[in-house]
């Protein structure tokens, strides 16, 4: 595989009797089932997925997304997981996640909800301008706050690829985070196009 792989939800179209059929309204099919998947950004293949069954009993579930990202990455070889970058949108982003992969040898990167505990106050409190970027760092990790909108929460990004506050010099500055976030994070978004655009069901009326 390539250096980034990516981890993101994906539905497969499927209105059979199944006890576990998610209804997801933002996806094309809004019914099927939902598989966690990290794939290849690069060649679009599938290297780890896992099926979602619903929740197990009444218990209360900590760290779902913490453990779903670490179940997919172990299915890998060693020598694969090392030196690779997992990209992930903020459901899965978390501080223990990013530190237990940093023991696997892999960097991450990823949207992070600012009302999270590890976001620094500094970041949360502060009123940006336009355009304007803060980073904060701490370690191996990297925390960007940038605001792409006026009037709107500004956008924030945990890394540990990143170690330098590296902005592109035009008229929005954007931030190398996020241009790069915004270069990996469609992996299985391209593969649920190619299963649609190839695919081998039969048409039936």
């Amino acid at each position: 595989p390539s250096e980034n792989i990516p981890v993101d939800e994906q539905l497969v179209p499927f209105r059979g009797r199944c006890c576990f059929v998610q209804y997801m309204p933002k996806k094309p099919a809004k019914y099927g089932l939902k598989f966690w998947t990290l794939c290849d950004v690069q060649s679009r293949y599938v290297l780890a997925l896992e099926l979602y069954t619903g929740k197990v009993g009444d218990t209360v579930q900590r760290n779902i997304s913490t453990n779903i990202v670490l179940h997919l990455v172990d299915q890998l070889p060693k020598n694969v997981q090392q030196g690779r970058n997992i990209t992930f949108d903020r459901y899965f982003s978390d501080f223990n996640l990013v530190q237990s992969l940093l023991e696997r040898k892999m960097t991450s990167l990823g949207v992070v909800n600012h009302k999270r505990s590890f976001v620094p106050n500094e970041l949360k409190l502060i009123r940006q301008n336009l355009y304007s970027s803060w980073f904060y760092f701490s370690g191996q990790n990297t925390i960007l706050s940038y605001q792409a909108k006026e009037k709107k929460p500004p956008i924030i990004l945990l890394s540990t690829l990143h170690e330098f506050a590296e902005v592109f010099d035009d008229e929005k500055k954007l931030p190398t985070m996020i241009h790069d976030y915004n270069q990996t994070k469609f992996g299985v978004d391209v593969i649920d196009q190619c299963i649609n655009n190839y695919t081998c069901r039969r048409i039936t009326r």
